[in-house]
């Protein structure tokens, strides 16, 4: 699917191939009287326009009220002009309605360019999904492996603890999110709070990060994140915890039911996911 860039791109394209001679089937001029307050004036119309100018008139005004709202002049102008180019067998008037909406298509691309307009079809930081958090955890042994590939044996992050593991997963939802809040205190359970490695407070969600090493695998994760999740699931601000588990070294024997026994604890408006990267 285009992006809404490349659909505006597509317009100017399209628009450019348009002639007098083929936006509409051209018959004899049929006068029609219309009167307009002043007086009786005579217009001809085209016999009949093609299916494609029409479709690409609707969506150029589409994208223009999309892009700048029904009561931006940009998008005022659209509406007058594309009633004229439908009245008459003007060869003129053709040319002059074209150009009219080619310039606001051009100035609409160079806008996005400069990001003076807004992309309405960009999904903003803010909006961004668990999926992208997914996307992070299952390639962050990836990305570590690349970060030690440095040119002439520079100095790179070697991601050796948990801590680290932190340090670079807060820097890769940075593409995603605005608002990553790392350390935020969840209320008190069972007499104790617990501290959230991440809280993407717009969306709901909350990063709970674990790294194995010797003494900690399978047994001993599984009970601390039952801990972590009965803390999380106090936290009206939470509808959605996932658990990263970042295991480089394999110590987790066996992912899968670790992630059906944490996972078991979701609940109604509070999703519960496990996510073993390795």
């Amino acid at each position: 699917m285009s992006t809404f860039p490349e659909q505006v791109g597509e317009l100017i394209g399209t628009g450019e191939g348009f002639t007098y001679e083929n936006f509409a089937r051209h018959g004899a001029p049929s006068r029609i009287d219309d009167y307009d307050g002043y007086g009786s004036r005579s217009r001809t119309y085209p016999e009949e326009v093609k299916p494609d100018f029409l479709a690409w008139l609707q969506r150029t005004g589409t994208v223009l009220l999309n892009a700048y709202g029904e009561k931006h002049h940009v998008y005022k102008t659209f509406a007058q002009v594309r009633k004229n180019v439908l009245v008459g067998n003007d060869a003129d008037v053709f040319r002059e309605v074209r150009s009219e909406l080619l310039g606001a298509l051009r100035g609409l691309a160079a806008d996005l360019d400069h990001g003076t307009v807004a992309d309405p079809g960009a999904t903003t930081r803010n909006a961004a999904s668990a999926a992208e958090v997914r996307l992070i955890c299952t390639r962050f042994h990836q990305i570590v492996v690349q970060l030690r590939r440095r040119r002439e044996q520079r100095p790179t992050l070697d991601v050796d603890d948990e801590y680290d593991v932190q340090d670079l997963l807060h820097a890769l939802l940075k593409l995603y999110f605005d608002d990553v809040r790392p350390e935020e205190w969840t209320p008190s359970y069972a007499g104790s709070s617990a501290r959230m490695d991440f809280l993407l407070k717009d969306t709901g969600m909350v990063i709970e990060v674990k790294k194995t090493r010797n003494g900690l695998a399978d047994r001993e994760i599984g009970k601390q994140l039952t801990e972590d999740v009965a803390h999380y699931a106090q936290y009206q601000g939470c509808t959605h915890l996932i658990c990263f588990i970042y295991d480089p070294e394999d110590r987790v024997a066996n992912p899968t039911a670790l992630k059906n026994d944490v996972e078991k604890q979701s609940r109604e408006n509070f999703a519960v996911e496990v996510i073993v990267g390795s």
